[in-house]
């Protein structure tokens, strides 16, 4: 390594340096170098205790320079040097003795000032020891950390990365520092995000990307808009339109569509230039900006307009062949005249599958063929325009520049069931072709660039030609002529449309081999169009049962089983035969495409993502909405049923997409948008004031791994769900690495270390069970500590766990007094913050089977910890519905309400359907009619439900005396005893205390609720209890312990809580 003071160094030490730099690379599978002594020149000086010195520095041979192949620079033998290291000694003796050869020389130069070194030549030093400006190597500079230097090999999708992951270079670091050796390496990240597309499971190598790059901006991209926006509209449709709108709306309607795609264009762009783009064209962009169900949709749609569009063009391309025969008498225009449109469009379809079939490369060439047609047609027509007229072309219509036939044509003259809508549905798929290119984008070299350049010029050159043609049809043709005694057969709105561009041209010919050349290539352009499109909904598996037309054959991956399923639609819709029948659904379909495009690029753009940054910058998310809004407001003016219809669809769609879930992670707008507003949300939220009418219980559990405490996950999901939050909390013992619950003791400081669920493993557990909840875990020395922190940390703004959900203590009786202490404490600590606490008890199994022999007596010997009953380990109870029966709450005392809201929210989940409320209060026997009827009116007014009030009066009477003594019995258990360490005494109970009158007679009360409640209770499905106050926070946890136990410790599942003594209920509006 270099010393920042360079001038202080001799040759000798920097050479030493630069080797003890260089040497690991030759570990890390690089070619071993001999240790030859490869020397600098030494520098020239006249102090000759320094020449002595520099003895053995020897002069290096002259290079003779040579051209480097790829730069101007001169190569020497430097640069052949592998690795373009130095190497200082041929051995460690030699290398040794040379240094301490040279050690006054360095220190007597150390101290000489700098000028006297201005000789030294950094830069020449610098060059010679590395032509990219560093004194060691590429490998040899990562070499000690396993670091990598950046590059584009450690982004691309699925490519495994060799930079290592955090943990792993953490752990070399300590190796270096402790002098061991770790073998380094490369290697996919442990823990790490997804990147991007890397759920698409392509791998994408840089020789991959290469290997389907076929085609540029022009033949991938312009040529094929060209031919899709053209197609068979400008010389079938173009003139009729003209006659119905007349010139000036026929511009409008022009202007509109261009403005839409335009827009549309510009939003693409956006998308395209944001990251690398895949084969699937308006898929691809809409699904990674909106999401798969969005996105999933919009495919099928997509691709099933791209197969309806072959159709179109088919039919187009039939109409114009019939309409050739007529005219030359092969056949006559009579009542089979669909007919002969449709066996035509059969043997169409089948020509262009075959051309499909043969593989893309043939369909490019053909399309440039075609597209040569079409421009000269196009040329043909315009320059034909300004030739003489004749009586036959008057007979047909074109009375070439007129302002008599301008000032005619220029206002619209509609048939009866025509308006400015309709003529727009029927133009519009002449300018929906700006996807064509976007369709393929996998086979595209470079699609961020070729489909902006391409499709914006396809536009642009599009539109100047349809504006052209319109006003050269409104200023020559005639809008009815060549009546036969029925019908006007020429004329732009004759029965023979068709022939408006071949009278107006020099050559027929011409004009028939551009509508030719337009329905083809536009056919062939969407047959080639959906298969691509549904391979690449397919491909990401979004749909059961459709990967079979997905897949891919030969080298290029080509769909030919798309191919005919795109053929059978095409081929079905042919067989309709009307052309204006299917316009407006394609119409459709394509705008509800643009309109999300729009959208997307809309919600990229206000996300304020990071990762929102496109590289085309002529877009504006003001004009995406507006392109949204216009695509959507002309669906419903072009067809309102139809736009009704494609809605609908694609609501479908969604709907089942969202119910199925696909396993991906696109990165998506949405998401970003959603973090976006949900910050907004938040923090609007900081400045509301509390509200009892908007309080909901946010609740944190205390479930330590949720996987193992799956009945006090699903309990709590039932009260919080699509109501609430629900937090899971989970502490982690710091020292050995398993969770700290109130079931178990903190392990031993030598016990093994346990494998701990990733919180990835955790929250995809959560999501699998439908639990909708946050996890979230901490590291603590202690249960107590670990708990505080939870309660303070865990959540943002108005989103902070306001109720305490925890398990109860089933062993505190074996357990260490100090957890014991923990355990009540952190009850104190949660009243402390204000918080609201529950304590959830799930009997064990054998309650369930002796429910009936249970008594009211406490065991008061003490259990081993093989027999301890492990608190929620029994099983999910609340997994299925419950059956019919009672949630008793015994509202003792008026916490505020919380102890009759849970119970009522949980009562309104599917589990809980069937279970009715129980309330049970306090009361004397002489009012108990007029209590009973008070609490009624009181839970009618707070709008809950209860089957039945019961007043107990009996409840403030004495315990019975066996189970005071099995109290008592169990209480003296954990009595101080002088023995006892000072550290552990404020768990137990004092002497002084256990006789204290008081302290009796709260004990006895709570023995005599915990009667009456076992009496009433038992056979209840759950019972909710007031929690009791602790008495005293700095002594006596071991009798708070044994309140809670003389509670529960023979009921069915239970709930014993407290509220903040703050109101949660209401009855004013």
């Amino acid at each position: 390594t270099f010393c920042q003071d360079v001038g202080a160094l001799s040759c000798e030490q920097q050479c030493i340096n630069i080797t003890s730099a260089s040497q690991p690379a030759a570990k890390m599978g690089e070619p071993a170098t001999t240790r030859e002594q490869i020397q600098l020149e030494p520098i020239p000086t006249s102090d000759p205790a320094e020449a002595e010195e520099n003895e053995d520095i020897q002069e290096l041979p002259s290079p003779t320079p040579k051209k480097h192949p790829d730069s101007d620079e001169e190569e020497t033998s430097f640069h052949k040097a592998e690795n373009r290291r130095i190497s200082f000694a041929k051995n460690v003796d030699e290398h040794q003795q040379h240094r301490a050869r040279q050690g006054s020389g360095v220190a007597a130069r150390r101290a000489r000032s700098d000028s006297q070194w201005s000789r030294l030549d950094f830069d020449m030093l610098r060059s010679r020891c590395d032509t990219t400006g560093s004194m060691w190597s590429n490998a040899s500079f990562t070499t000690e950390t396993d670091e990598v230097r950046p590059s584009e090999d450690n982004y691309l999708v699925g490519r495994i990365s060799s930079r290592v992951s955090l943990r792993q270079l953490m752990k070399r670091q300590e190796s270096l520092l402790d002098g061991d050796e770790v073998d380094g390496g490369g290697g996919k990240s442990e823990g790490g995000r997804d990147s991007g597309d890397a759920e698409d499971g392509l791998k994408v190598t840089a020789a991959a990307a290469g290997e389907g790059a076929k085609f540029g901006w022009v033949k991938g991209v312009l040529a094929r808009c060209l031919l899709n926006i053209w197609g068979v509209m400008i010389f079938l449709r173009v003139p009729w339109c003209v006659g119905q709108a007349g010139i000036l709306r026929m511009v409008a309607i022009v202007l509109i569509s261009t403005l839409i795609t335009t827009i549309t264009t510009l939003s693409m762009s956006a998308i395209c230039t944001n990251g690398f783009i895949k084969g699937g064209g308006a898929y691809y962009l809409i699904s990674r900006s909106l999401g798969p169900e969005i996105g999933g949709a919009t495919g099928i749609v997509f691709a099933f307009a791209n197969a309806v569009a072959v159709a179109m063009y088919v039919i187009g391309f039939a109409e114009s062949v019939r309409d050739l025969l007529v005219q030359g008498e092969v056949i006559e225009l009579g009542e089979y005249g669909l007919w002969d449109v449709r066996i035509i469009g059969f043997i169409t379809c089948v020509f262009i599958l075959v051309i499909a079939l043969v593989g893309l490369s043939l369909v490019v060439k053909v399309q440039l063929t075609l597209l040569f047609l079409l421009i000269v047609a196009i040329l043909d027509a315009v320059a034909g325009s300004f030739r003489p007229t004749d009586p036959v072309l008057l007979h047909r219509g074109f009375t070439g520049y007129n302002m008599t036939t301008f000032t005619t044509n220029l206002h619209p003259d509609y048939d009866p069931d025509q308006n400015f809508f309709t003529v727009l549905a029927i133009f519009f798929p002449a300018a929906t072709g700006i996807l064509a290119g976007a369709n393929i984008s996998g086979d595209l070299r470079k699609p961020e660039v070729a489909i902006p350049k391409g499709t914006l010029l396809a536009i642009f050159i599009s539109t100047s030609i349809y504006l052209i043609l319109s006003v050269i049809c409104g200023c020559t043709m005639v809008r009815e002529a060549g009546w036969d005694g029925s019908v006007f057969v020429y004329g732009l709105l004759g029965t023979l449309t068709g022939q408006v561009m071949p009278t107006m041209s020099f050559t027929t010919y011409s004009i028939i081999a551009g509508v030719y050349a337009a329905s083809l290539s536009s056919a062939i352009a969407s047959l080639v169009g959906a298969p691509k499109v549904f391979q690449a909904v397919a491909s990401d598996n979004l749909f059961p049962y459709i990967s079979f037309f997905g897949k891919g054959s030969s080298k290029d991956n080509e769909p030919r089983r798309g191919y005919i399923l795109t053929f059978c639609i095409g081929l079905a819709f042919t067989a309709i035969g009307e052309l204006d029948a299917i316009a407006p659904l394609i119409s459709n379909f394509f705008l509800v495409s643009y309109a999300l495009i729009n959208g997307a690029c809309f919600i990229g753009s206000i996300s304020n993502s990071p990762g929102w940054r496109p590289t085309f910058r002529w877009y504006n998310k003001w004009l995406a909405l507006l392109g949204f809004i216009g695509c959507s407001s002309i669906m419903f003016l072009i067809e309102y049923k139809t736009a009704l219809v494609t809605f609908f669809i694609i609501g479908a769609i969604f709907a089942y997409l969202t119910f199925r879930e696909p396993d991906v992670n696109w990165g998506t707008s949405t998401q970003a948008f959603a973090y976006v507003s949900t910050l907004h949300s938040i923090l609007r939220l900081q400045h509301t004031p509390d509200h009892v009418r908007t309080y909901r219980p946010q609740i944190l559990a205390f479930t330590g791994n949720p996987m193992e405490r799956q009945a006090l996950v699903t309990l709590v999901s039932c009260v919080t769900k699509n109501s609430s939050m629900m937090v899971c909390g989970n502490i982690i013992d710091g020292a050995v690495g398993v969770s700290l619950t109130p079931d178990n003791n903190p392990p031993a400081a030598d016990a093994p270390q346990q494998q701990q669920p990733t919180p990835a493993d955790v929250r995809k557990w959560i999501a699998a069970c439908r639990v909708k909840s946050f996890y979230t875990q901490i590291m603590a020395s202690n249960y107590r500590q670990g708990a505080a922190s939870l309660m303070q940390v865990t959540g943002l703004g108005k989103f902070k766990p306001n109720v305490i959900f925890m398990g109860y203590k089933e062993d505190w009786q074996t357990a260490n007094p100090k957890d014991v202490e923990d355990y009540v404490n952190v009850i104190y600590d949660a009243f402390d913050f204000e918080s609201s606490v529950c304590i959830f008890r799930n009997p064990s199994p054998s309650w369930r089977k002796n429910k009936a022999e249970v008594g009211t007596g406490l065991t008061s010997s003490k259990r081993n910890r093989s027999e301890t009953v492990i608190n929620l380990t029994h099983g999910n109870i609340f997994e299925n519905a419950q059956p019919e029966g009672t949630i008793d709450i015994w509202w003792l005392y008026d916490d505020g309400g919380l102890t009759v809201l849970i119970p009522h929210l949980l009562s309104l989940n599917w589990r809980w359907a069937h279970c009715k409320l129980r309330v049970f209060i306090s009361g004397s026997r002489s009012k108990e009619d007029e209590e009973k009827r008070r609490m009624h009116e009181l839970l009618r007014k707070f709008r809950i439900e209860v089957r039945d009030v019961n007043i107990i009066p009996e409840i403030k009477g004495r315990p019975t005396s066996a189970a005071w003594d099995a109290y008592s019995a169990m209480q003296a258990q954990f009595v101080l005893d002088d023995d006892l360490d000072d550290s552990c005494s404020k768990a137990f109970v004092s002497l002084e205390q256990s006789c204290d009158p008081k302290c009796v007679r709260l004990c006895k009360r709570q023995v005599r609720i915990g009667e009456t409640v076992g009496k009433y209770s038992r056979d209840a499905t759950l019972v909710i209890i007031n929690l009791p106050m602790p008495a005293n926070i700095d002594q006596g946890h071991y009798m708070y312990m044994c309140w809670l136990e003389t509670l529960s410790h023979h009921l069915p599942p239970s709930i014993v809580m407290r509220g903040n003594q703050e109101s949660v209920l209401t009855f004013y509006s």
